[in-house]
């Protein structure tokens, strides 16, 4: 896919699509918090940790990367709604790492899921 200019537009619109299609599993109602940063020096495309999902723009430079991102750290809140859910990723991540972490395999798998679906969203809001 091309680059994309206006990425905190696309960010934006694919976080309230997973909201929408999502949900949240907190009997609260409360949705994680959304941050879009750029810094190039950093190896992270997004980063989920206590309720707030941040994207980092200098890493996603194209519209497919940016939509997978931010359904893959979507997919962390529904894993970890709570702040001692945390615990348990770390936990797992001691035993299998990174590459073999179930909430990462799970995470992947979402974004390989769901793609289409958004990218179709966003293409009929004519943001892409």
């Amino acid at each position: 896919m091309k680059k994309v200019r206006n990425k905190k537009q696309i960010i934006e619109a694919t976080y309230d699509w997973c909201c929408d299609k999502f949900g949240t599993p907190l009997k609260t109602k409360q949705y994680p918090t959304l941050g879009v940063v750029s810094r190039s020096k950093s190896s992270d495309f997004g980063q989920y940790d206590s309720r707030h999902i941040q994207i980092n723009t200098a890493r996603c430079k194209t519209v497919s990367s940016l939509i997978r991102v931010v359904i893959h750290e979507y997919t962390h809140f529904l894993q970890m709604p709570k702040l001692p859910d945390m615990a348990k990723y770390a936990k797992l991540y001691d035993i299998y790492g990174y590459k073999n972490h179930p909430m990462e395999i799970e995470a992947y798998q979402a974004e390989l899921k769901h793609f289409r679906n958004c990218l179709k969203y966003l293409q009929r809001r004519n943001l892409i």
